[in-house]
Parts: C-alpha cells; sequence; structure tokens
C-alpha cells in the first residue's frame, strides 16, 4: 500500500511544478510588457510636452520653419513606432491569454489544474490586457492629435507665405503709387512754370538787356539783380530800382494779382526818373497768374 501511494502522488508532483514554472514564465513575461509599455508612456509624455511647446512657440511667432516641420516629422514617426510596438504587446498579450485560458482547461499530461489558480492567472492576464489596450487607444489618440497639428502647421505656413506675397504685391502698388504721385506733381509744377520772355514778347525780341521786376504784395523781385526791394519802397530802395533799370533801359513789370500797388509805386520811380532824363527808360507790363513760376533769362 506504501507504494502505491507514492507511485499515485508524483504525476501531482510534477503537475504542480509545471504549473509554478509556468505561472513564472507568464509573470516574467508580463513584467517585461509592462516595462517596455512604461518606457513607451514615459517618452510619449516627453514627447508631448516638446510638442506643447514647439505648439506654443509656433503660434506666438506666426511662422513655421524648416526645422520644426522636420522636427515634428520626427515626433510622428516615434508615435508611429511606439504604437506598432504596443500593439505586438497587444497582441503577446493576448496569445498569452489564449494559453493560459488553455492551460486551465487541460494540465501536465492531460490532468487538471487548482481552478481558483488558473482563474486568478487569467484575471492578471486580462488586467494587463486592458492596460495594454488602454495606452494603445492613448497612442492612437495622441497621434491623430499630432497629425491635426501638423497639419495646422501646414496650413499656417501656407497661409503665412500667401500673406507675404500679398503684402509684397501691396507695397510694390503703395511705391508704384507713390511713384506716380510724384510725377504727377513733377508734371503740374512744369505745367506751371513759364519764361518771362514768352509772356512778354517785346522782351524776347529786344537786342539789349531787359530788367525784370515782378511785383506781388510782398515787394518787388528786381532780374537779373536779383534783388527783393519792399512794396512800399525806401529813398535806397528807390535808387537801386532807378539804377538797375537805367543801365537796361527798358523795365518790364510783372504783376501779380496782389501786387497792383505796388506797381503803382515803382511805375511812379521810373516815370519820375524819366523826367530828368534825355534817354527815357522804357516800360512795359504783363499780369501773370498767382500760381505761375516764372523762370527769367539766365535760368533756364
Amino acid at each position: 500500500m506504501y507504494k502505491k501511494s507514492r507511485r499515485t502522488k508524483r504525476p501531482a508532483l510534477r503537475g504542480m511544478i509545471w504549473a509554478a514554472m509556468s505561472f513564472l514564465v507568464c509573470v516574467a513575461l508580463i513584467s517585461a510588457t509592462f516595462q517596455r509599455l512604461q518606457s513607451a508612456g514615459s517618452n510619449s509624455a516627453r514627447a508631448e510636452v516638446r510638442g506643447s511647446e514647439t505648439g506654443r512657440l509656433s503660434s506666438g511667432a506666426q511662422r513655421q520653419t524648416t526645422k520644426q516641420r522636420l522636427a515634428m516629422r520626427a515626433e510622428l514617426q516615434a508615435r508611429e513606432d511606439e504604437l506598432q510596438a504596443s500593439s505586438a504587446d497587444v497582441r503577446e498579450l493576448e496569445k498569452a491569454l489564449r494559453d493560459a485560458e488553455a492551460a486551465a482547461q487541460q494540465g501536465p499530461a492531460g490532468r487538471a489544474v487548482d481552478p481558483r489558480a488558473a482563474q486568478a492567472e487569467i484575471a492578471a492576464r486580462q488586467s494587463a490586457l486592458r492596460a495594454a489596450q488602454a495606452d494603445m487607444q492613448k497612442l492612437q489618440a495622441e497621434l491623430k492629435a499630432k497629425q491635426k497639428e501638423k497639419q495646422q502647421m501646414e496650413d499656417s505656413r501656407r497661409m503665412q507665405v500667401g500673406a507675404d506675397t500679398l503684402t509684397a504685391r501691396a507695397q510694390g502698388l503703395q511705391e508704384e503709387i507713390a511713384g506716380l504721385r510724384v510725377r504727377g506733381k513733377k508734371a503740374e509744377a512744369r505745367k506751371n512754370v513759364v519764361t518771362a520772355t514768352s509772356v512778354h514778347g517785346v522782351a524776347s525780341n529786344r537786342d539789349g538787356a531787359v530788367t525784370f521786376a515782378e511785383c506781388s504784395k510782398a515787394g518787388v523781385l528786381v532780374k537779373p539783380l536779383n534783388r527783393r526791394l519792399s512794396a512800399d519802397p525806401s529813398a535806397a530802395d528807390k535808387e537801386t530800382f532807378r539804377q538797375a533799370a537805367g543801365e537796361s533801359g527798358y523795365v518790364v513789370f510783372m504783376v501779380r494779382p496782389d501786387g497792383l500797388g505796388t506797381f503803382q509805386h515803382y511805375r511812379a520811380i521810373i516815370e519820375e526818373a524819366n523826367g530828368s532824363r534825355t534817354s527815357k527808360i522804357e516800360m512795359g507790363y504783363e499780369p501773370v497768374d498767382a500760381a505761375w513760376q516764372l523762370v527769367y533769362p539766365g535760368e533756364e
């Protein structure tokens, strides 16, 4: 009876040893899988921080550089690699779960094992599988978010390029408009430029010198003497004007609309000088527009 009892217990002992070894192998596999998932999660967190910082800098600067776009592409590739690794872990855990369920149904050499131990092992593997699936879903969501962020960056870059192009075009149009205005002002100024000899035809036909007196409310501009005398002439002004007129022998008064009073004062000076001269000083006068810019002989 004693020997028969020992033969009966040996197979049961071997079954318990096999079940323990199988359980230890499964635990080691699950531990390695969890370490890989934790490493992937920490890398994902660091990548998320870098991505958030990059996103804030990009929105603040409103311009994406080539370096940032390359970094984003590298980060997306890293997330895709992590997702593939996580998918492989899930597949391994699913296989391990199937193996555990099969082991629960059939022990070594077809002998049944402890149902409570088998259920505990299956529950542990199911929990590990759910955690791995949750990590995989998280990585998938992060990957979609990064892909969306990348698309937004590309859209922002294209919009910035378009805005820069429009700004350059607007600046070119503004410069062109400014040039047209300058040319218009020059053309307007040239339109108002009038030669004194074209106004007074007699002066252009004379062989001798001519003294021009441009009369305005401010006074008289004497050409070619290039002296300005007061509107109400003093004794010195009268003497200067008599000498200039006497040297040429011909005075042309260019009378502005507000210079009639000044013209009468200086015409009286010539009339008074002619009363005591044997050779009379000839006079002529022409009304000129207030906007005209008169050009005198020698100034063309």
